[in-house]
């Protein structure tokens, strides 16, 4: 016989009683066998056996044994079976035991013979049904992977009002403060059974919390503070992880880990690039920049489905390999080579074949960002994605937003940097040197963790930063004005913020550019639910006052003046003729075509090696050096996140503060 003792804990973290598992060493022969402590067909308990052979101190010193016993072997002899103390013995039911007479009584018998009652896997909805048999329990025990606890607690308190209930409140991971910090944010949630969770840890650092102008800045300040913290305390990366709300929140670091080189993992999912609707739309832009590229073409010929079956394609991919030609030049004359199909058929062939000869055709008129949002809406895999409000189909939509997000990015920074390579071309060689990263091997080295919050429940790490801070995204704009749902939104914030064993970093963006516009973001609310004692707040713009005194004034006040008209895509920004003086070293008349020329009809302010600048998307920054004229004139600007850039004037996207 095979046997497990597993040790059941009190709230002090003391044995207080072992669960004994058994079974047959033939059990493979015989599957009804498997079953932990049960009656083996003839009568015998295994449970019962191995305590006669062995006897019950050996097994369990002082404590109380748990022995699973099913809806058969509950009215066998049990008395005559078991030779220990009835009061050490905890007999096991499940929910095979059913709320009727002939239980109930048996379970009475049992009771009334000294022993103790235990009952699993009773769902929560069912306790009202079983409250005569839960009334003669002295244990229940609830699968914490099935069962909200919090919620079936709350609900059997509430019938049982006798229920004496133990809270483990020590947290063995975080620091003092990291412990306070989420104690006073959970404070804010009704529904729970309130504790004061503590740490005899060290008191540990301030939560620290980082103001940053874009989404893209947000992501150079995250990893400038791992460089920091890896200088200072000689960490390794895996002690550092990122959580985000949304999957679709991870190009923005990934990008930003690749651009210093640092390793990282997506624990839980697949890397940005990776996820199979980035990968549809890829494959559209491939095609379109070369209908040869054959994988491509058998990718999306039939999506979003057209009525293009396997039988279809593969008479394509046998004809082309008869005739050695590409895949697409059987498409464009199908009857030259000899494919044999219905009119139908041949109709639809034709009908995709046009859309991508119109995305050819107006390919080298337009920019990466102009092309690539005309052939993600005139595909059709928008609306494919968009045709239910399934979880599955919004983390989609969520991804291709952040895609078209990501070739916005990439034709602003290159109209700053004066690159005129904006193409569709320019964009998918940029893919494919960070798709090329991708295929790195999962366990090369340690690796700096990237995840959503639900992904790191259960997990620790050193280092944990938690971003997008923001209204709409953490919480959730799918919480609305759901009181329930925001309890459970800022119940995931306490996750994440426990995660943590030592440092806890918090970030919010002032502006995101979401759903093909930039947009102004409001700090979460769940910023001012922790006790400002234990965070460390960001000096711009008065935030630390601001949270201090009040959750109406913890918002960015909106900037007079906005830096671009979101309407417009980095292909129709206004050119700007600055006017350079080599003597003075400034450029006058520096602005983006959103902005305005001033406030008020002033005049123009002018850029000058030395004045300080705020750029919509790079943060703070100082003017170093102004070179060249007219539309040649650059500035190379120092910010104090994203490092040294050179950027063309008539393109940049600032307003001088200093």
């Amino acid at each position: 016989m095979l046997a497990t003792l597993i040790p059941l804990f009190d709230e002090n973290m003391t044995v207080k009683a072992y669960s004994l598992f058994t079974q047959k060493k033939n059990f493979l022969l015989n599957p009804s066998f498997l079953r932990t402590g049960m009656h083996d067909g003839v009568g015998q308990i295994q449970g019962f056996e191995l305590i006669e052979n062995m006897g019950i101190e050996t097994l369990s010193g002082d404590k109380e044994v748990f022995i699973s016993i099913n809806n058969i072997s509950l009215f066998t002899d049990i008395n005559e079976q078991c030779k220990a103390p009835h009061d050490r013995v905890v007999l096991l039911v499940d929910n095979a035991v059913l709320p009727n007479d002939m239980y109930i009584n048996r379970l009475k018998e049992l009771k009334n013979s000294g022993y103790k009652l235990a009952i699993r896997k009773l769902p929560v909805s069912s306790f009202e049904d079983y409250r005569q048999v839960l009334l003669l329990m002295d244990y229940i025990l609830l699968d914490h992977k099935k069962i909200d606890i919090t919620k079936a607690r709350i609900y059997f308190t509430k019938i049982y009002p006798n229920t004496k209930v133990f809270k483990l409140e020590q947290n063995y991971r975080s620091t003092q403060t990291i412990v306070c910090a989420a104690n006073s944010l959970i404070a804010k949630n009704e529904r729970q059974i309130r504790k004061e969770v503590f740490s005899e840890k060290e008191k540990g650092e301030a939560i620290g919390v980082f103001q940053a102008y874009s989404d893209v800045e947000e992501g150079d300040i995250v990893t400038n503070q791992i460089a920091a913290l890896r200088r200072e305390h000689d960490y390794s990366y895996s002690d550092f992880a990122i959580l985000y709300r949304t999957n679709a929140q991870s190009r923005i670091f990934e990008e930003a880990l690749r651009k210093r080189g640092m390793p990282y993992k997506i624990y839980g999912g697949l890397s940005f690039y990776q996820r199979k609707e980035i990968k549809d739309v890829i494959a559209y832009f491939r095609l379109v920049v070369n209908p040869n590229d054959e994988e491509a073409f058998k990718r999306i010929i039939n999506y979003p489905a057209r009525g293009i079956g396997d039988t279809t394609v593969g008479k394509i991919i046998a004809a082309a390999t008869e005739n050695n030609v590409s895949l697409w030049a059987v498409l464009c004359e199908p009857l030259t080579y000899g494919l044999t199909i219905n009119k139908g058929t041949h109709n639809k062939l034709q009908d995709f074949r046009g859309l991508i000869e119109e995305f050819i055709s107006t390919q080298s008129e337009k920019n990466a960002y102009e092309i690539g949002t005309e052939i993600i809406r005139q595909s059709g895999i928008i609306n494919d994605v968009c045709q239910d409000n399934l979880p599955e189909n919004l983390s989609r939509k969520e991804n291709i937003e952040e895609l078209v997000n990501g070739i916005n990015d990439f034709c602003a920074v290159r109209q700053e940097e004066g690159n005129p390579n904006v193409s569709l071309t320019d964009f998918l060689s940029e893919v494919s040197l960070l798709t090329d990263q991708d295929s790195d091997k999962e366990g090369d080295g340690e690796k700096i963790t990237l995840m959503t919050v639900h992904s790191a429940k259960g997990l620790e790490f050193g280092n944990v930063f938690v971003v997008g801070m923001e209204e709409n995204l953490f919480p959730s704009g799918m919480a609305g004005d759901s009181p329930r749902a925001m309890e459970e939104e800022r119940r995931l914030f306490y996750v994440a913020i426990t995660r943590a064993e030592e440092h806890c970093f918090l970030s919010f963006a002032k502006n995101r550019f979401r759903y093909g516009k930039m947009e102004f973001g409001t700090p979460s609310r769940f910023l001012r639910d922790i006790d400002t004692r234990f965070l460390k707040l960001p000096h711009e713009a008065g935030l630390g006052r601001q949270i201090d005194e009040s959750a109406e004034r913890f918002r960015r006040e909106r900037p007079k003046v906005q830096l671009i008209n979101p309407a417009l895509s980095p292909r129709n920004l206004k050119k700007i003729d600055p006017t350079f003086s080599s003597a003075a070293g400034t450029v006058s008349s520096v602005r983006s075509s959103g902005m305005p020329a001033a406030v008020g009809g002033a005049l123009p302010v002018s850029v000058q090696p030395g004045q300080q600048i705020e750029h919509e998307r790079f943060g703070l920054g100082e003017v170093l050096q102004v070179e060249g004229n007219g539309d040649n004139a650059k500035a190379t600007i120092r910010f104090k996140n994203a490092g040294e850039k050179q950027l063309l004037l008539r393109f940049a996207r600032f307003k001088v503060i200093g």
